[in-house]
């Protein structure tokens, strides 16, 4: 630590440090650059660590995460079932009718079944936020709910999550406008140049929207532990979510990008088990993520009230 100076952090007295340590002897100064320089890379947990804690913490209670994510799973493809049969139950009702007039025909104002897919379909989507609640909720307090007790808090948070996914895709959406704003003149000037550097480059141009709104996203991304635990509204969420994230963008992105890697070999090779495939990714790589995400927001959070 610095002499004389308070203990407010390794963040806000490494300057001050690097500053009085010039007056020290050259050993001293290294020696006082790299303890500076180590504080600040404690303050997140290492990838290998990651990933051993929550494949521990998933293992634990496996059964538990399982369970809450299996039954929405089963009951979303149940109801599917049925939104499918209405659809085809209003196909053979004509059978000789263009695919957009059947279309046209389901959701007109005067046709019931219209409604009964619209009610469906809205339900499907309820049951997947109430599972995904649930599941975080259980993350968050797994040493005290049990698989009911989670789903039963799911519906206290139901419409906060709602609010946050609307105002998350508003992020996203945000990202993508400044993605295509950058783009423009970028494609401007290759036009200029040469059409042909436009054409060769233009599939690396469109990542940039994508970047852009990855990137805004990110910020808020425990946005979701930080309402369960808390039991604050969306706006101090994701205002408190951005606080975590902003000293650690870069490691957070790459311990985020890591797991995407994972998850999506995992789910590439369920595709071959016959049947429990999609079953089995539901189940199983979706709880897993969950969790991985909650030992980096306590990790980060852990470390953030320490310093």
């Amino acid at each position: 630590m610095c002499p004389n100076l308070p203990r407010t952090g390794a963040k806000s007295c490494a300057p001050i440090c690097l500053v009085r340590a010039q007056n020290l002897a050259p050993q001293q100064l290294t020696h006082t650059t790299q303890m500076v320089k180590e504080n600040a890379h404690q303050q997140i947990i290492p990838i290998t660590q990651a990933f051993h804690e929550s494949v521990a913490l998933y293992v634990q209670h496996i059964i538990k995460l399982a369970a809450i994510a299996f039954i929405p799973a089963i009951a979303s493809i149940l109801l599917l079932t049925v939104l499918l049969l209405l659809l085809f139950s209003v196909a053979i009702s004509s059978p000789f009718t263009q695919p957009e007039n059947i279309a046209q025909k389901l959701f007109s104002l005067t046709n019931p079944a219209g409604y009964i897919a619209l009610f469906l379909f809205l339900c499907m989507i309820l049951i997947q936020v109430v599972g995904f609640i649930a599941l975080v909720y259980t993350t968050v307090h797994h040493e005290q709910t049990t698989i009911l007790g989670a789903f039963k808090h799911a519906f206290h948070f139901l419409w906060r999550f709602v609010l946050f996914g609307i105002l998350l895709m508003c992020v996203i959406a945000m990202g993508l406008i400044v993605g295509y704003i950058i783009i423009i003149p970028i494609g401007a000037l290759l036009r200029a140049i040469s059409l042909d550097v436009l054409n060769s480059t233009f599939n690396w141009l469109i990542l940039i929207p994508i970047i852009a709104s990855a990137i805004a996203s990110t910020f808020f991304i425990f946005s979701t532990f930080i309402i369960v635990e808390n039991d604050v509204r969306v706006g101090e969420s994701m205002r408190r979510s951005y606080a975590l994230v902003k000293p650690f963008f870069w490691p957070v992105v790459v311990r985020v990008l890591l797991l995407y890697v994972v998850i999506t070999t995992v789910a590439f090779l369920f595709q071959f088990v016959p049947r429990l495939g999609n079953i089995l990714s539901m189940t199983l790589i979706t709880p897993f993520s969950i969790v991985y995400l909650s030992i980096l927001y306590k990790s980060i959070q852990k470390n953030t009230r320490k310093s």
